[in-house]
Order: structure tokens, then sequence, then C-alpha cells
């Protein structure tokens, strides 16, 4: 028997989610990461002006400031 797991905005909407722009990414230019919150709105958009595709490398001081702002919203 196969389970089939059905999304609804009451199931997947339960969750607030974020996303974090990261201005300096080559491999995810800024301009898809736009087009990717267009296409699944998060809940909060916050940018790492400097940061590349790794951000926790290229910035690991900063990132934890974002993500702490974001879960205390």
């Amino acid at each position: 028997m196969e389970n089939v797991l059905m999304l609804s905005s009451n199931k997947y909407g339960l969750v607030k989610q974020a996303f974090i722009i990261s201005e300096q990414d080559n491999a995810i230019i800024p301009n898809f990461q736009r087009l990717m919150i267009m296409k699944n709105p998060p809940t909060e958009v916050q940018k790492i002006l400097t940061s590349y595709h790794m951000v926790m490398i290229t910035k690991p001081f900063e990132l934890p400031v974002h993500l702490n702002n974001i879960a205390q919203k």
C-alpha cells in the first residue's frame, strides 16, 4: 500500500518558512533566489549582502544573528 503525502495550506502552512538571500551567490544567483521566493513565499526574507553560496562558511558570525532574529518573530 502506498502512502501519499497530501500537502495543503493547512498542513504545509503550519510551519513558518524563512529565506536568507545570499547576495554574492554565484551558484544560485540572487535573481533566481528571488524567483524561488516568488514561487513559494516564505514568512520571512532576510539578506546577507556580502555572503556567498555557503553562508555558514562565508559569514559564520552573521548567519546566526539572522537565524535568531527569524526565530524570535
